[in-house]
């Protein structure tokens, strides 16, 4: 019986350090993205005004930062630490894990939030110079023309010029409908949103899994194959 035991025990211990190295590598991974979002990503202005992308990818890198430093520094002490130990090491990973469920949880709102600020500035584009200066540089610099569509401008206004190319003006000197760009703005942005979107969606997933495998697997370990306490948390046992 408690040679049966024995290798469940080692079964559960090694299980506990490969889950603790994917937990590692996801940690170093979505660090890596988060930050690298936060610098790199460029969005229209006034589409991301209330930052929830910037904050968003920014809380990402935080958390990896995070993983990375508890899964690795504490690598040691969950093979040979106190019991008191591994119980507190749960408790900053059970977090983490909460934190990426509920930022997993609010992209929807994210996009739809950027959607919304976005359909604004075309909404005022006739009216407003600084939504018209937003407009026309989203549509230039990626090419497009309405964000959902050439319909978000009325026709009974003149298309603005940045809905067609360079060549275009210089040939007929002002746009028109049937010379505008015919891909919307949204699906040019939606190449870089998607993958945005798209990596978020999959590192919160995995690595809020991975965090939460971990937890259960070390209390296993704790309450199942170690059932006492020491004093000392940094004794070995």
């Amino acid at each position: 019986m408690k040679t049966r035991k024995g290798c469940m025990k080692k079964v559960l211990m090694v299980t506990m350090n490969l889950v603790n190295v994917l937990a590692a590598v996801l940690g170093m991974t979505i660090a890596t993205l988060g930050f690298h979002f936060y610098r790199e990503l460029e969005l229209p202005q006034g589409m991301d005004d209330m930052e929830y992308m910037s904050f968003g990818a920014l809380a990402l890198g935080i958390f990896g930062l995070v993983v990375t430093t508890l899964t690795i520094g504490g690598a040691y002490w969950l093979n040979y630490g106190s019991s008191q130990f591994k119980i507190a090491f749960c408790g900053p990973m059970a977090v983490i894990a909460y934190a990426l469920i509920m930022l997993r949880g609010s992209l929807p709102h994210m996009e739809t939030t950027m959607d919304e600020s976005m359909m604004a500035e075309y909404e005022t584009y006739y009216r407003n110079k600084v939504a018209r200066g937003i407009v026309d540089s989203c549509q230039i610099k990626h090419e497009c023309c309405g964000y959902f569509g050439i319909e978000d401008f009325p026709e009974h206004f003149p298309l603005p010029d940045s809905c067609c190319s360079q060549h275009v003006l210089k040939k007929f000197r002002h746009c028109s409908r049937k010379l505008a760009y015919t891909d919307p703005c949204r699906f040019k942005l939606g190449e870089i949103i998607d993958v945005y979107f798209g990596w978020m969606n999959f590192v919160c997933y995995t690595t809020s899994s991975t965090l939460i495998a971990l937890d259960i697997i070390v209390l296993v370990v704790v309450f199942v194959f170690k059932p006492t306490f020491t004093k000392n948390p940094f004794k070995l046992e």
